[in-house]
Parts: C-alpha cells; structure tokens; sequence
C-alpha cells in the first residue's frame, strides 16, 4: 500500500487538483468514512456507522493510523506545526 501523501499526490496531479494540507486533511476523511460506510453495511444506517465508525482500532490508511475505538472520538493526536510567509507559502 502506498503511502497516503504519495496517494494523495498523484491523484492531485492526475486530477489537476490543488495539493495542501487541508486537502490531504479531506482526503484522509474520505477515505476514513468510505471504510466506515464498508463496513456498517449495503443498507448502512445512522447507527450501523456509528457503530462501525467506533470499531476503526487503529486503522491504517496509509502510513497514518486512525482510532476511534473505546472512549476516543478524536480519531488521531498528530499534530504538526506549519509555518506559513507573510506572501502565504509554507516554509520547510
């Protein structure tokens, strides 16, 4: 399996769609949610996704993990500070 930011990449540049963080924010979401609507069924229902939203045990998309398991509804703690020039571009 690819790594989810090389996914991510060359369906952006595939696409001719814009590539940023948030972006690969929304992707991860997507791809999160459709396994979760995999698994709560043909007919899912609010409560069958729920349900299946709760058994993501440190699901991997990629290289990223995912848990909503037990009490945790946050899904993932990593963070990562990002610095943004006053003209907007990220600095490295």
């Amino acid at each position: 399996m690819p790594s989810v930011s090389k996914e991510f990449r060359q369906l952006a540049a595939e696409y001719k769609l814009a590539q940023s963080y948030s972006a690969l924010e929304g992707f991860i979401a997507g791809k999160v949610m459709t396994e979760a609507l995999r698994r709560a069924g043909a007919n899912p229902t609010p409560a069958s996704l729920i349900a299946a939203m709760e058994k993501l045990d440190h699901y991997d998309v990629g290289g990223f993990t995912i848990n909503f398991a037990g009490q945790g509804r946050t899904g993932s703690e990593f963070m990562e500070l990002t610095m943004i020039s006053k003209n907007g571009r990220f600095i490295r």
